[in-house]
């Protein structure tokens, strides 16, 4: 496109203007963590980039503040100068709501707030600011050029690590100093392999897990993560499982040092993302591109093979009743098979509990014992459900199958009569229960 072109110049407004105007967006979000007025904030960074402002800056034309030499400094696109604004006026807010009565407190407050904090900033804060914003920009960037591979080592590997305990956010004014200053940053192209790591290590969870759940929880981590959004990635899989977290450090690392070796940067603020691949574009890019890719699959391969254990749950196995360890107190499963949480059950009516407490066996065997001695107060002519009182009044509710009233007592046969007296392990009713599967049911047993 021609950059005389009008939809060059709309379009490159869309993208430039909150770079433009980042110290106003910056003392909005600043107001907010320190809890001051944030339309006194906001009025403070717009000053700082007040066209006349701008202009003096521009051209080096030195005012003068009651007798005070206002250093000629321009504010767009910086990051320090108001933060530390702000920050001052965190202290200043509060010594001015004790001085006002509260019935006019809020019209004088912010009034002096900005009559101080305005002349106060360009006079001394702001200098300050752009002094430690270049000074930054310039350690970061000679660190980078001496030893790129430790940073980018380094980087890469902890870059997820500090997302966790919130670190991250203090970088991230490095990397818009650094834009501001120097035209690029090398920081934000290694996070980025640090990003898609985790999109890796979530694919390598997603491939290799046998639990459902955690497999939907991989799935969807590894598209959030691709396009930069990691945190529910961390916490509901990686992290969790702690295996794939250390090997998206590792594959974040190897994935930092190239792109380091490489000398890519980023000549644009992204958050680090396969969608900030644009921003990478120039020298070194083929080398970024070449480090997300080995941070991807390091972290995928590495994952697959060392970071995820076996996640099946321990099956828990019921035995045949062994009658001369019968204990008259104890309640036994009438069946033998699985044992699996009766909230796993696909009906909602025994998974909720409103039928009572109890569990689900998938059975192993075609013989329904007696899992306690009492009498058969309920049994069903289809011989899907039978009940049992026991002789202390304890009541208990065995359902074969779930839906399998519909067989209308296909594959069952009863063994026992309504009212009769039962022993511990006495066989109440044979099933088939491959052939009900067979027919399309679910062959869980619950009681």
């Amino acid at each position: 496109m021609s950059t005389t072109s009008g939809a060059y110049k709309i379009w490159y407004a869309a993208g430039d203007s909150v770079f433009y105007f980042l110290p106003v967006l910056l003392a909005f979000t600043a107001a907010k963590q320190l809890k001051v007025n944030q339309f006194v904030s906001v009025a403070l960074g717009l000053s700082l980039v007040y066209p006349s402002i701008v202009q003096l800056g521009a051209k080096n034309i030195t005012l003068s503040f009651f007798g005070i030499p206002v250093v000629p400094t321009t504010y767009t696109s910086t990051v320090i100068p108001i933060l530390l604004a702000v920050w001052a006026l965190s202290y200043l807010e509060p010594l001015l709501n004790k001085i006002f009565p509260e019935a006019v407190r809020n019209i004088f407050t912010p009034l002096f707030s900005l009559m101080i904090m305005v002349p106060l900033t360009l006079i001394v804060v702001g200098p300050i600011g752009g002094y430690i914003s270049n000074w930054l920009a310039t350690g970061v960037s000679a660190i980078y050029k001496a030893v790129p591979v430790i940073a980018g080592a380094l980087v890469g590997a902890l870059w997820q690590v500090f997302v966790i305990f919130g670190v991250h956010w203090a970088f991230l004014p490095l990397a818009l100093g650094n834009i501001a200053k120097l035209g690029y940053d090398p920081l934000l192209p290694i996070t980025a392999t640090a990003v898609l790591a985790q999109a890796g290590a979530a694919l390598g969870v997603f491939l290799k897990t046998k639990d459902e759940k955690m497999k939907g929880l991989a799935g969807s981590g590894t598209i959030t993560a691709l396009f930069g959004i990691t945190e529910p990635t961390i916490y509901g899989v990686t992290l969790k499982l702690k295996g794939p977290f250390y090997c998206s450090m590792i594959g974040g690392g190897i994935g930092g040092i190239i792109a380091a070796m490489a000398h890519a940067v980023a000549t644009s603020f992204t958050m680090p993302s396969l969608l900030a691949l644009p921003t990478y574009l120039g020298k070194g890019f083929v080398g970024e591109v070449i480090g997300i890719a080995v941070a991807f699959l390091v972290s995928a391969v590495l994952t697959y093979f060392f970071g995820v254990k076996n996640d099946q749950p321990a099956k828990t196995t019921v035995k045949p009743i062994d009658p001369k360890t019968i204990n008259p107190n104890h309640v036994y499963a009438p069946v033998e098979g699985t044992i699996v949480p009766l909230k796993n059950v696909k009906d909602q009516v025994f998974a909720s509990g409103a039928m009572g407490k109890g569990i689900a066996v998938v059975p192993s065997s075609d013989i329904v014992k007696a899992p306690i001695a009492g009498t058969v107060s309920a049994l069903y002519p289809t011989g899907h459900a039978i009940g049992i009182t026991s002789n202390n009044g304890i009541e208990v509710l065995i359902h074969i199958g779930i839906n399998t009233v519909k067989l209308n007592g296909k594959h069952f046969k009863k063994l026992v009569k309504q009212n009769d007296h039962v022993k511990v392990g006495q066989p109440l009713v044979q099933f088939d229960y491959k052939a009900i599967k067979k027919d399309g049911y679910d062959d869980y047993y619950q009681f």
